[in-house]
């Protein structure tokens, strides 16, 4: 993995925060994003041993030997190697589990070094505006995942929904790669037959397909977490996750919120306005924004906005509507990229940066008749921006989906039945 661009695959691997688990099963999916984690690493500085190791791996592109011959000695001196019996925290039996083992090494090493090259391999192509399409294709190994070599030169655009749910890496030691291609290349493809294979890889062609192909669900019970999932054919229990598409931030607020519901809920609302009032928030979300409006997202990105503070719940369970999904509120570049097509948009670039601002100092109201909750604020110009999230939708993840300006009272008929449509609805704050 010598090829590996340090920046990227070394911010992937460093941002990722230390969590504890007994099984694999502990630490699901999109979880995987923001966590590092270990089975049977119950010890913080065990686990903090192998992140360090890791991140040396990747920021050097050490081959596995040379990460092996680092990390083996300091987990035998903690005793961290072989079987041993452990009591599984969760069910209070005591298991005969394996620690340390160099097929262990192994997988620790290829999953978090791979994922850390196509996460590099991901953004460097999302950044370019003269490759519209990404290709997949399969890697050096010598048996290849059915599945995946059905998917072996097949060329969509970046934004595709297909992505979120194939890109890799989607199994353990799975080599597939994607690769950025411009519209010519693809074109030369097309009238070409396919893609050419070097002769020194054997020769040949590769067919090219340009069409995402049916999806095809298992079901699939994680027992430990409660969970019944529907995991697309061709990836592996706990690969389910769309890796870059699910925003961090929204990953670690909604963490955050979860905790301090627990511990501090008469501070979750200071926690969660802190949280959306830091600089790190405020520049991540305008880098979030620029991408977004250069279309150098994919369709599934997201980043948190807001916060349905406690007068909304209140005020939820006053009206028994039995709300009982994430408090964030998330802003999709989907969502994002249907305004900017609109033909009537008049939202002005510059109110996009200032969506957190206006969010948190905007008058509240509910829509009673379309089960929404309405921000309604002022921008620099003195016009009024509306801005709509859904409770119906999608319950797990409020989001918005309509955001419109306006000016009243004037003698403009839109905007007076706007007024109308707001002087109906609830004053929440």
């Amino acid at each position: 993995m010598s090829d590996i661009i340090p920046k990227i695959a070394l911010d992937f691997i460093k941002n990722k925060k230390l969590q504890t688990s007994f099984s694999y099963k502990d630490v699901w999916n999109e979880e995987h994003a923001t966590s590092f984690t270990v089975a049977k690493a119950m010890q913080l500085d065990v686990l903090s041993d192998f992140h360090t190791a890791v991140t040396k791996a990747v920021e050097n592109g050490q081959s596995f030997e040379t990460f092996k011959k680092d990390i083996k000695p300091i987990l035998q001196q903690k005793g961290w190697w072989g079987r041993k019996d452990m009591v599984d925290p969760k069910t209070g039996e005591t298991v005969n589990a394996q620690l340390g083992s160099d097929r262990r090494l192994k997988t620790i090493y290829d999953t978090n070094m791979r994922q850390a090259y196509n996460e590099q391999q991901y953004q460097s192509a999302m950044e370019s505006d003269s490759h519209p399409y990404l290709m997949y294709l399969l890697g050096s190994s010598i048996h290849h995942r059915p599945t995946h070599e059905s998917w072996n030169g097949l060329i969509l655009l970046k934004d595709d929904p297909w992505w979120d749910n194939h890109r890799p890496q989607r199994e353990y030691f799975c080599r597939c790669k994607i690769r950025a291609v411009t519209e010519e290349r693809k074109k030369r493809y097309e009238e070409r037959g396919g893609i050419p294979i070097p002769p020194s890889k054997g020769g040949g062609t590769i067919p090219i397909k340009t069409e995402a192909p049916p999806e095809v669900y298992r079901t699939y019970y994680n027992e430990r977490k409660g969970i019944i999932e529907k995991i697309p054919e061709g990836v592996q229990p706990g690969f389910n996750n769309n890796l870059k598409n699910i925003d961090r931030k929204s990953l670690l607020f909604d963490i955050l919120i979860q905790k301090a519901e627990k511990k501090y809920p008469e501070e979750v609302e200071n926690i969660a306005n802190t949280f959306l009032s830091s600089n790190s928030n405020k520049t991540s979300f305008n880098n979030f924004i620029d991408k977004a409006l250069k279309g150098k997202h994919g369709t599934a990105c997201s980043s948190p906005v807001g916060f349905l503070n406690n007068k909304i719940m209140q005020f939820l369970k006053s009206k028994k509507i039995n709300f009982h999904g994430s408090r964030i509120i998330t802003l999709k570049t989907s969502f994002i990229k249907g305004i900017i097509n609109a033909h009537d948009n008049k939202l002005i670039k510059e109110n996009w940066y200032k969506i957190l601002d206006y969010l948190k100092y905007s008058s509240i109201f509910w829509d009673s008749k379309n089960n929404k909750i309405v921000y309604l604020s002022i921008n620099d110009n003195n016009h009024y921006l509306k801005m709509s999230v859904s409770l119906s939708a999608n319950m797990d993840n409020p989001s918005i989906n309509e955001i419109s300006r306006f000016d009243f009272p004037n003698n403009n008929t839109v905007d007076q039945t706007k007024l109308k449509q707001i002087s109906e609805m609830e004053v929440i704050r």
